[in-house]
């Protein structure tokens, strides 16, 4: 009940224009009937029952108006709900006007033939309602800022006014000459009055444009006065025959052009767009021109008929073809400078136009357009240098193939694209060329289906075939090893870590393998021949594995095997397995050789990382090549005990030197045949404050494994100084006269260690030729930083000595390329003095190559007096072993120096 309650005035407002129309009809028909002859010209009835119609339809059209102006106060502004207000007003009156005249226009006895005058109270009413129509159109604001040439617009105003004021005013007199001056008067003021509301609509219109009310609406409220008020001049010549006054038949012909405009009004703010597009826009006002040719025909018709007065029409032709010449030659001075504009404007475009079809043309990227049913409208040229194929080619129907393995992907990454106006998407595919290869093109969809120009979809392809061919070797790269193509550390970590949390772990096996002596392939052979041998050892590892196992190479001789799927009792097979496979003799750059490796097997146990397991593996198989290498161990407890307990001894050995528990003890080095005392070795001995002595053979790998021999060689090296120079001042000529300190590859290498050297003699005092310096074949077999060290230290007056000659790196090539002064044969050969001539011949050999090249030569490790007795016989002069004495504190190597020499 309450909706149609609500839709009721509506329907009523909406059969306004049905009524207004039968209302016009009927003022037609009276009038055409009184002047006929038909109806008596006295039916005062009948004109007052139209005059209360025409009121009642100027009363509703009011109300019609008045509603237009309350939608339209938060629309447009508090300046056009005002102009609505007093429209609406200015209606009610003027029908409140109509009704009174007409109601009354016969009642004051007017004679046949005359006009008949106007109440006054009609005058006052139509006088009012007029003004308030003025005012409406004076509140309207007036957009100065979007008029594109106020001169023209007010010469097209003086052209209207002119013309209309002139024909006005010359109607009107043609009409008092011809009916008399009581009610013409009176006529002629309203129609004068509604003519220039006429004009003040036509020239806000023209002014205005479109805004700030709809300008359709503005046409119709122009229109319908400028029209009333020459249906209203031309039907008061029928006055005196019709008995009605002309503004009783005129005023529907208003009313309704009023609705229609309240009408357009609503419509307008209800959807702007809509009704934006339906307003026919012309670029030009055909109104100063239909005025002109309105008041020549009229001119036109007076001369011809020789009217009274028609000499003020000739004279306001004049004036207004004058006005149209100055309108044209402004207009014509305004398109000039348009065109030069316009002109320059088309420069631009072309310049701009010019440098896009450039850019496009010599763009390696391709731009496409793609109507709604997938037809390729437009395809820049680019595509010929990325595709092999013309543009010409592609719009006659040629297809850009996508590859199989790809089109669904692509269609499903720039679906998306299609999703509305301005939506996006990005995809990336591979597109045969014409040669048959496959290029890979990323692809930027944007919907432009909703721009009127393009109408489509418009895609920008870009080739990244060679950018995604780098990304992906560089992704290899960070996942690969260069030399062998296997996985590397990193990536292999992610795969155990990935097959211990979906694999059964005890199933998971890692296998950890470690070419033994490698670094002497890589010493005598080269590095070429290292890396030969480096790669067949990964083909070998790969080809002797299931397509489950992988297989990486941690670094350097080292690689990894992680086996997947293993029964517990095969995994031991397995490793030993591939150590089978890599003790077969490899041929690489030319060389046969043999390699054997140390391999450490590690189980998978719940819960356990990647990181984890290796660590295992990596301790099994140090544990294999402490045990002899070339051999395969599996993990257990016990190891991780060990490794425990290595880190512990680690930890007490970085602050053994802080805590006093280091000490030296030196080992005699005699003269043969009779054992005075030359010089002395100086040897480090642990006493740890738990574990009691530690052994040299315990903690000495410990400190090099973990870099504290530097530090602990350095304290070595101090103290030996320190002592060797208190010796010369407690004993003088007794003293020892040399002093020999052990030195590791790991102290050679360090950059500053002559400077250690240097410092500690200067520290002590001690004479740089009292101190030995000695260092093992291998160290210095490479050459490089180790090799410069020794010179230095040879610079400084050090003598060196080659510890354990024939144990090492076996080369008569050292003794010629490092300077060295002392040669300590190794007690091993020793060993072998009086057991054969072989063995015998071996050390005779090298006391001879010592004596030759003018060193002095040690024999180590002599125990008996029988080994010191033939090494004499044999040539050697100096010699070191438990024989002559064990390692002696330094308070007993005073005594062993101060006592008398045997005969």
């Amino acid at each position: 009940m309450a909706e149609h309650g609500r839709r009721s005035p509506d329907r009523l407002v909406r059969l306004l224009p049905a009524v207004a129309v039968g209302v016009v009809g009927l003022a037609i028909l009276l009038y055409v009937a009184r002047a006929t002859g038909v109806v008596d010209r006295g039916g005062n009835l009948l004109a007052g029952l139209l005059s209360m119609t025409n009121w009642t339809l100027g009363t509703v059209v009011a109300v019609d108006t008045a509603r237009a102006a309350g939608r339209t106060g938060t629309a447009s502004g508090p300046g056009v709900r005002r102009s609505w207000l007093l429209l609406a007003w200015s209606m009610g009156l003027t029908a409140a006007g109509a009704a009174v005249g007409g109601a009354t226009g016969r009642s004051d006895g007017a004679a046949d033939g005359q006009v008949s005058s106007v109440p006054m109270a009609a005058f006052v009413l139509y006088i009012v309602g007029l003004l308030m129509f003025v005012a409406a159109m004076a509140v309207l604001p007036v957009p100065w800022h979007q008029l594109r040439n106020r001169r023209t617009v007010v010469l097209d105003l003086a052209v209207v006014g002119c013309a209309t004021v002139v024909m006005m005013w010359y109607l009107a007199t043609q009409l008092l000459h011809a009916t008399g001056r009581s009610g013409a008067l009176e006529l002629t003021l309203i129609l004068g009055c509604v003519t220039g509301c006429g004009l003040v609509a036509v020239g806000k219109l023209m002014i205005t444009g479109a805004e700030p009310l709809d300008q359709v609406s503005m046409r119709l409220l122009g229109g319908s006065l400028v029209m009333s008020a020459m249906a209203a001049g031309g039907l008061a010549a029928l006055t005196p025959w019709t008995g009605l006054t002309p503004e009783t038949v005129v005023l529907p012909v208003s009313a309704v052009g009023w609705m229609l405009a309240a009408r357009r009004q609503r419509v307008a703010l209800a959807d702007p767009d809509a009704a934006a597009a339906r307003t026919r826009r012309r670029p030009f006002s055909v109104v100063p021109y239909a005025a002109v040719v309105l008041f020549n025909l009229l001119a036109l018709v007076a001369e011809m008929r020789d009217l009274p007065r028609h000499e003020m029409l000739l004279v306001g032709s004049v004036v207004l073809t004058t006005l149209i010449i100055v309108r044209q030659i402004t207009a014509f001075h305004d398109n000039a400078r348009l065109v030069g504009r316009l002109d320059e404007s088309l420069r631009d475009v072309r310049a701009q136009e010019h440098r896009f079809r450039a850019l496009v043309r010599n763009s390696t990227d391709v731009v496409s357009i793609t109507d709604s049913t997938g037809r390729i409208t437009y395809i820049s040229p680019g595509i010929e240098k990325m595709l092999q194929i013309t543009p010409e080619q592609v719009l006659e129907g040629c297809r850009m193939v996508v590859h199989p393995d790809d089109r669904e992907a692509l269609a499903e990454q720039l679906a998306p694209s299609y999703a509305g106006p301005g939506a996006t998407a990005h995809g990336e595919a591979r597109f045969r060329r014409a040669d048959g290869t496959w290029r890979r093109l990323e692809v930027h969809s944007t919907n432009f289906f909703n721009d009127p120009v393009i109408k489509g979809m418009v895609s920008n392809a870009r080739d990244v075939t060679e950018a995604r061919r780098y990304r992906d070797d560089l992704a290899y790269q960070a996942t690969h090893d260069d030399l062998t193509g296997l996985l590397n550390r990193t990536l292999f970590a992610s795969v155990a870590d990935e097959a211990l949390a979906t694999d059964e772990p005890a199933g998971t096996v890692m296998v950890l393998v470690d070419l033994d002596d490698f670094k002497l392939i890589n010493d005598r052979l080269g590095h070429a021949v290292g890396d030969a041998l480096l790669r067949d050892v990964a083909t070998r590892l790969r080809d002797g594995l299931r397509p489950q196992d992988t297989v990486a190479r941690l670094g350097g001789d080292e690689f990894a095997v992680l086996l997947r799927d293993v029964v517990p009792d095969e995994r031991m097979e397995i490793a030993r397995r591939l150590m089978g496979e890599l003790e077969q003799p490899v041929t690489a750059k030319g060389y046969d050789l043999l390699v054997r490796a140390s391999v450490g097997v590690a189980p998978g146990t719940p819960g356990i990382t990647a990181a984890e397991l290796l660590r295992r593996a990596d301790l099994a198989m140090y544990a294999a090549k402490n045990q002899g290498r070339g051999r395969c161990v599996e993990f257990d407890q016990s190891m991780d005990q060990a490794a425990q307990e290595h880190a512990q001894l680690a930890a007490d050995l970085s602050v053994a030197i802080d805590r006093n528990e280091l000490a030296l003890v030196y080992q005699p080095i005699v003269t043969l045949p009779h054992g005075e005392l030359s010089g002395v070795e100086a040897l480090v001995r642990w006493q740890h404050p738990v574990r009691g002595f530690v052994s040299p053979v315990e903690f000495i790998p410990v400190a090099e494994r973990t870099g504290l021999i530097t530090a602990l060689g350095a304290w070595v090296l101090y103290e030996a100084c320190q002592q060797g120079a208190a010796w010369l001042r407690e004993l003088g000529p007794a003293a020892p006269g040399r002093i020999s300190v052990n030195v590791s590859a790991r102290q050679l290498i360090e950059p500053d260690f002559p400077t250690v050297v240097e410092a500690a003699l200067l520290a002590s005092g001690l004479p740089a030729e009292k101190l030995t310096v000695e260092i093992t074949e291998t160290a210095v077999f490479d050459g490089g930083p180790a090799l410069v060290a020794v010179n230095a230290m040879k610079d400084l007056g050090v003598r060196v000595a080659l510890d354990d000659f024939g144990t090492g790196h076996s080369s008569l090539g050292l003794l010629r390329t490092v300077p060295i002064d002392v040669l300590k044969v190794d007690k091993s050969f020793v060993d072998g003095v009086g057991q054969s001539p072989e063995q015998e011949a071996i050390i005779t050999s090298l006391s001879q190559i010592g004596s030759a090249m003018r060193l002095v030569v040690v024999a180590e490790g002599v125990e008996t007096g029988a080994q010191a007795d033939r090494l004499y016989e044999l040539g050697y002069r100096y010699a070191q072993g438990y024989h002559f004495a064990r390692p002696l504190k330094a308070p007993e190597i005073a005594g062993f120096a101060l006592k008398p020499s045997p005969v």
